[in-house]
């Protein structure tokens, strides 16, 4: 089974704009995201992003209340991706926001972001 990996909107948006969704499907992991990204990516639509519709990409709810602290200091998004991560014990986030990051560290998560992937794919050639 691939390694699984908490994808945030930020490197999803990233990507489509480069029409790199497709390169990084490739990768040997499971992506996933949390409700709250999916619904972030369809809000996009109404402030001129493209439609991103990812069918390989499993949407899953989280299995608590998101945390008020987290989401006072985080996006939505952000916030969710971690704790989803945590709640599943998912080792790995993709999260480009710098603020995403750090927390994402603190709590003991590897991250990458849009270029990690990238870079991934890259040497995957």
């Amino acid at each position: 089974m691939a390694e699984q990996i908490v994808v945030n909107t930020g490197p999803l948006i990233a990507l489509s704009r480069i029409d790199a969704l497709e390169v990084i499907q490739k990768l040997p992991f499971e992506f996933v995201c949390p409700v709250a990204v999916r619904e972030e990516l369809d809000a996009g639509l109404f402030h001129g992003y493209p439609v991103i519709v990812i069918s390989w990409i499993q949407i899953l709810p989280l299995s608590s209340l998101e945390n008020p602290i987290a989401k006072v200091t985080l996006d939505r998004g952000e916030a969710a991706v971690i704790q989803l991560a945590l709640e599943r014990k998912i080792k790995r986030v993709c999260i480009d926001d710098w603020k995403g990051r750090r927390v994402a560290l603190a709590v003991g998560l590897n991250v990458t972001g849009t270029l990690g992937l990238l870079a991934k794919a890259k040497l995957l050639d």
